[in-house]
Parts: C-alpha cells; sequence; structure tokens
C-alpha cells in the first residue's frame, strides 16, 4: 500500500481490475483502514516512540533526539525534537550561520505543530537543520525547541548569527530573551500580508518592497519618503518596525546572505505536507526518509560539477557582468575605484576589502555590477572574488555527513509501527 497513492490513480486500479465505480469517500475510507492496518493505530504509535527514538540513536551517530512528557502524566507524549547528527556536522562545516524557523500544523486526529529550523546552504537552497512535534506554537515550545537548538548549534547568545521569522506568537520574546545577540529578521511578504490589511494598493506594495530591497541607506530614505508623501499613516506603521528587522540596507554584512523572505522554511513545509497528514511515527519516518533521500541526491548531483562556485552564484555573477556595461570608472589607485551608473550614481569599490558602496557585494559575497566593472579595468576574473561560501567545495562539505539510517527490516518496521 503507498500512503501517497492519490484517490484518482486508487480509483482508476479499482474501475480497472473489479469494475465497480466507487464514491471517492468511500475509497478514502478504505484507504484509512488499510493505513490503519498496516501502521497502527495512531494511539499505537505514540506507545512505539521510545522505540523509535532509541533506534534513531543507535543509527545516527551524534544526533541529538529528545522527548518530553506532559506534567503530572508520565508516559503521556508532549514534544520531541530531532536534530540528526548528518545533518549537523553539514551545517556546521559548508552552511552560513542563517536559519530560518517557522511552525506548521499537522493535520491527522491529534493535531498539533512542527516548529522547524532551515538553514540556507552555499547554492542558496533549503538546508533542513532541526525540527520538533510540539502541542502548539507557544512561547513554551518555542523555547524549548529553542534551547535544545542553540546547544546542537552552539549558538551562544546568538553573536553571528542571523534568524528569520514570520514574528510568530511567542517567538519574538523567546529570541530576545535566549539569542539577544542576533540579527533577527522578519519575513517581509508577511509584513506585507499584515501591512495590506490597513493600507492596501500596488502602489503603497511597490515603495514597501522598494525599501526592503534597498541595499544602502540613502535609497532606503528616499522610499520611506515616498511611502510618507502617500499616507503618513503607512509610514508610521513600518517606521514602528526598526528597519534592522526588514530592510538589506540595515542588515549585517558578515554571513553573507541578503534574503527577505522565509522561503526555506515554506520549501520544506511544502515538501512534507503529506507527511503531516499522517499518525506521528509514520510521519517522523516520511521526514527522515525524505532528508536521507535528499542528503544523498545533493551528494550526487554535486559530484558531477566541474567548476569552482555553485550554480546560482554563477547565474549572478553572468547577470551582473551583463549590468557592468552600463557603468564606467575611474581608477583611485591601490585596487579602489570610483564607479559611475549612467544614472549619475556613483559608488566606490575597494576590491582589496571587497566592498562596493551599493553593499550589494558585501551583503551577498557575490561581486556586484559595479564591482565587476572595477574588475575588468584590471582584467581580474569576478569568479576569484565570490566569497567561499559560494564554492563548491563547500557545497559538497554541507552535504558530507552521514546519511540519516534507520535500520530496521520491512517486517520488523511494519511491526514497529
Amino acid at each position: 500500500m503507498n500512503p501517497s497513492w492519490p484517490i484518482d490513480a486508487f480509483h482508476k486500479k479499482v474501475m480497472q481490475e473489479l469494475q465497480i465505480d466507487f464514491k471517492a469517500h468511500v475509497l478514502r475510507r478504505a484507504k484509512r483502514k488499510c493505513l490503519k492496518a498496516i501502521n497502527g493505530s495512531d494511539a499505537d504509535q505514540y506507545a512505539k516512540l521510545w522505540d523509535y527514538k532509541q533506534e534513531l540513536l543507535s543509527r545516527n551517530p551524534n544526533s541529538t533526539v529528545e522527548m518530553e512528557f506532559e506534567e503530572g502524566k508520565p508516559g503521556v507524549f508532549k514534544r520531541m525534537y530531532i536534530c540528526f547528527g548528518g545533518l549537523k556536522h553539514g551545517f556546521k562545516l559548508g552552511c552560513r550561520k542563517v536559519i530560518g524557523l517557522d511552525g506548521t500544523h499537522i493535520k491527522n486526529s491529534y493535531k498539533g505543530q512542527i516548529l522547524t529550523a532551515v538553514g540556507v546552504d552555499p547554492n542558496n537552497c533549503m538546508y533542513p537543520v532541526a525540527y520538533a512535534v510540539v502541542e502548539a506554537e507557544n512561547h513554551n515550545s518555542w523555547l524549548w525547541f529553542l534551547k535544545l537548538l542553540a546547544d546542537d548549534l552552539s549558538l551562544d547568545s546568538g553573536i553571528g548569527w542571523t534568524l528569520m521569522s514570520d514574528r510568530q506568537k511567542g517567538l519574538l520574546n523567546v529570541v530576545a530573551s535566549l539569542l539577544p545577540c542576533a540579527e533577527h529578521r522578519f519575513c517581509v511578504r508577511h509584513m506585507h500580508n499584515n501591512f495590506k490589511q490597513k493600507f492596501p494598493g500596488n502602489s503603497l506594495k511597490g515603495k514597501l518592497w522598494g525599501a526592503a530591497r534597498s541595499a544602502n541607506t540613502e535609497s532606503f530614505g528616499e522610499y520611506m519618503e515616498l511611502i510618507k508623501n502617500e499616507s503618513v499613516g503607512a509610514y508610521d506603521w513600518l517606521a514602528a518596525i526598526p528597519p534592522h528587522h526588514w530592510s538589506r540596507a540595515h542588515f549585517t554584512t558578515e554571513n553573507k546572505c541578503d534574503i527577505l523572505l522565509n522561503n526555506m522554511c515554506e520549501s520544506f513545509n511544502r515538501c512534507i505536507i503529506f507527511a503531516r497528514q499522517q499518525g506521528i511515527l509514520v510521519m517522523l519516518e516520511m521526514i527522515r526518509e525524505y532528508l536521507m533521500r535528499r542528503l544523498q541526491s545533493k551528494r550526487e548531483i554535486s559530484s558531477s560539477w566541474e567548476v569552482a562556485v555553485t550554480p546560482k552564484a554563477g547565474v549572478l555573477v553572468e547577470k551582473y557582468k551583463k549590468w557592468s556595461g552600463g557603468c564606467y570608472s575611474s581608477y583611485a589607485g591601490y585596487n579602489q575605484f570610483e564607479v559611475n551608473t549612467v544614472s549619475g550614481h556613483k559608488f566606490a569599490v575597494d576590491l582589496n576589502k571587497m566592498t562596493c558602496g551599493c553593499r550589494r557585494w558585501d551583503l551577498t559575497g557575490i561581486p556586484c555590477h559595479h564591482a565587476i566593472q572595477a574588475m575588468n579595468r584590471l582584467q581580474h576574473d569576478p569568479y576569484d572574488f565570490i566569497d567561499a561560501a559560494y564554492s563548491v567545495k563547500t557545497y559538497r562539505d554541507a552535504y558530507s555527513g552521514m546519511n540519516l539510517l534507520f535500520v530496521l527490516y520491512r517486517a520488523n518496521y511494519k511491526n514497529c509501527l
């Protein structure tokens, strides 16, 4: 029985083999009964979680699997946290100190939430690090999750780390108290969804996004002034949120990541959407299997790369090379340039420090078109100036961790479930 078998495909199979046209709700009920016979009831699966935890730890060295039970009710499940050693190892070796945090609903009969921590790999794709099943998304569950995550990744007080969230309830205070030195960014899409309820319209939307995407304070100030001229209320609403939470102009540059959206968490949540509809043990096992396949798939893909940097970094460099034709530079000596654009803007480029006045290079670690124009003057290769965070070697390091195993024969695995 394939648990992901769509009802339409099930219906087609029944029609072909039995020539009986069952209604969709009948087929769904039959599928549920089959899955229950194979996997056991939800209660049976909760009863097997302790054995599952021990099996994961025995097969996956350096992993963290923690369970918590209801206070005063021994044996009544409350929460479970999983951080595989293979992912932890790869994240520390090859990923930037950037973590997205999010919560998503479990859709089985017991409900609850899955809290996730997802990083960014050297190809700017998601890198799941840890996840937990909790009773609800609140202050206590986030505090419990982040304490375990901080221990696993050595976050300390958050110095040098960047967190991204949708401003979930309970999370803001936890981050402020547990990781007070971390840069905490807010997903701009989530911000805009709240913003447009009070200030609708494409004009204000475009200016909000313009302010968020602005890489320097001058551009940010111009957009904020445009918003103020159009709507003082909208300006006050945005000004109440410190810009270091949502505008690139105020982001730190040490982690070479300029993301504005929590897409990495949302992508992971979409990948496990079917698992979230299953009983808890089947759900956890489906997530582990997905992560195992993903880890191996990334290793196989990168083994064929014969370039020095990851594909997405290469695409950006090629795009900036084309844009560099719209600039001209004046050499100031000592690998420093003044770069002028056709629009009349001027930017200082320092190839020694790998910085540009527009701050795009500073934020991402990938040379912007102003910097590439300066490099062309000295016949330098832009690829030599890309930050090591985007190298293929770093990418391979990120996916070099041991695979995520749960080794039991299939027959025993059914019994376990």
